[in-house]
């Protein structure tokens, strides 16, 4: 892991698609990651695998990756990858990021199925 002392940190872009979960497994310094199992990596490994997409969900919920600081991150998927440490995160920061978030994905409901953004954004 890069030695940055953010509490937010973009991992990697949506440039790379289907592949980020690849290169999360293939990127990550492994010994700074809990919560997953080395089963996990190997399932991310091939975008092709059948797990593939169902193991990155459980990743993303369940990883918690510490620098060498000591600092805790959590996974954020949303089609970019972020690292986010919350508790070191300012409450404008959180404000910022996650309503940019849902600033976004309200533009996009909204254009593609307005009838949901209500059920979606609740």
């Amino acid at each position: 892991m890069k030695k940055i002392n953010d509490p937010i940190i973009l991992f990697c872009d949506s440039s790379s698609g289907v592949y980020i979960p690849q290169r999360f497994a293939n990127e990550i310094k492994r010994d700074c990651v809990t919560g997953i199992s080395d089963d996990n990596y190997d399932d991310l490994l091939d975008p092709n695998n059948e797990l593939y997409w169902d193991t990155w969900e459980l990743v993303c919920n369940n990883a918690e990756i510490t620098d060498h600081n000591g600092n805790k991150y959590s996974l954020h998927y949303d089609g970019d990858l972020w690292l986010l440490d919350l508790e070191r995160m300012t409450d404008d920061e959180k404000s910022n990021f996650f309503e940019g978030l849902i600033s976004w994905k309200h533009y996009n409901l909204r254009d593609y199925a307005m009838n949901r953004v209500a059920i979606i954004l609740k």
